[in-house]
């Protein structure tokens, strides 16, 4: 060509180009498929792990209070800081002291 300087444009172009895109017929469409024609999938397929890992953290906070209950006899109080431990070997003491009707330092 006049205005090309690598020559005929038509010439060298691959012959399913040349046309244009061709259509596709009716028959070559991917045709969608509906929900009913997939593969059901198991709606619970996440549950059993789920059961797991809850069941793993259920048993790991019972296990902890039974270890806490058979240690002190009786349900660890949530929150219990040094005064409150001091508290209670003052309890102890005051008791003690009762009982025996002498003050002990």
């Amino acid at each position: 060509g006049r205005h090309s300087p690598t020559g005929d444009r038509a010439a060298r172009t691959p012959p399913t180009l040349a046309g244009g895109p061709k259509r596709r017929s009716a028959r070559q469409t991917p045709r969608r498929v509906s929900r009913a024609e997939t593969k059901p999938h198991m709606p619970f397929e996440s549950f059993p792990p789920f059961a797991i890992i809850v069941g793993a953290i259920t048993a790991m906070g019972g296990v902890q209070y039974l270890v806490h209950h058979a240690y002190e006899g009786k349900p660890k109080p949530v929150g219990a800081d040094n005064f409150d431990r001091l508290l209670k070997y003052r309890d102890i003491r005051l008791k003690e002291e009762a009982k025996s009707g002498q003050p002990t330092l």
